[in-house]
């Protein structure tokens, strides 16, 4: 766990992508989110999943937020009190799993380019066969799915023309700011075979969690029960996770916050003009 600030107010423990470090966030002192929030006063702290170790290589959902997450929350809990849980991507679906399950521990919810419906027709990827899945259980070293495969399934259809895009629309990049992007974007994290399939079968394939039936630990994640207040962030010009994935998770919380910016996939994190620093903290600020 990165520790980014220590300020006043209920924590912020972001919760990234299982196949991304984390330290995105906060990767540069001008452009980046969990930098920005620390340096207006906040206590801000990112998660880092890292590549999963033997005692890991059969961890799904349910052991991820159990075995690690809970932990880390729980002495976040025991320091400030409720916290903020704000997952970006992929971490947004863990971070409602978590928040469902350990409702105690949760003052607040934050989901940030958060997909929900994989079956959009604007939504590029498709799952992999279950012959290719086959074939991919038979390579998996140990039981872990490794980086360069998930990357290059990741890039497929038009991460790398993203990844140059980068930043919000309109912003000026530095080259200091753009070999940092570019670094971190091949710098994957390998991945649990279960959380694989988790992945690319429950999600991609079934659409089980915009279905309804996606289950962890053996509870429905239904986000119309989650009662506490929270706060979505969309990027319209995101063909990684499009608005029409994502809006209906805004649509499905009952007591949110929905803003829609005109950047990337990683310009909600890192921007000048469109970030959405600001406006997130407005809303930390109402929520204590």
């Amino acid at each position: 766990m990165h520790v980014i600030g220590e300020g006043h107010g209920p924590p912020l423990l972001f919760v990234p992508s299982h196949i991304n470090h984390g330290y995105i966030l906060a990767i540069d002192e001008e452009y980046s989110l969990a930098t920005k929030l620390a340096n207006m006063g906040h206590s801000v702290y990112i998660l880092e999943w890292n590549a999963p170790q033997e005692q890991e290589c059969n961890f799904g959902m349910d052991e991820y937020c159990s075995q690690r997450l809970l932990p880390i929350v729980q002495h976040l809990y025991h320091k400030h009190g409720r916290l903020i849980l704000a997952g970006y991507c992929m971490g947004g679906m863990t971070s409602i799993a978590f928040a469902l399950l350990y409702k105690e521990y949760i003052r607040a919810l934050v989901t940030i380019a958060t997909p929900w419906n994989f079956h959009t027709p604007d939504f590029l990827y498709s799952p992999p066969s279950d012959t290719i899945i086959s074939r991919l259980e038979k390579i998996t070293l140990g039981g872990v799915v490794p980086a360069s495969v998930i990357s290059m399934m990741m890039q497929w259809p038009h991460v790398n023309y993203i990844n140059r895009k980068l930043i919000a629309h309109g912003d000026k990049v530095d080259a200091g700011l753009f070999n940092k992007v570019e670094t971190w974007a091949i710098d994957g994290i390998s991945m649990s075979w279960p959380m694989f399939l988790c992945c690319m079968q429950f999600w991609l394939r079934d659409n089980s969690a915009y279905l309804g039936n996606w289950q962890v630990h053996g509870q429905t994640i239904n986000p119309t029960q989650l009662q506490i207040p929270s706060f979505s962030a969309i990027a319209t010009m995101d063909t990684i996770v499009p608005p029409t994935s994502a809006l209906p998770l805004t649509h499905a919380l009952p007591n949110n916050h929905l803003v829609q910016s005109p950047t990337g996939h990683l310009g909600l994190l890192l921007s000048r003009s469109h970030g959405i620093a600001r406006e997130l903290a407005g809303w930390v600020a109402g929520v204590v």
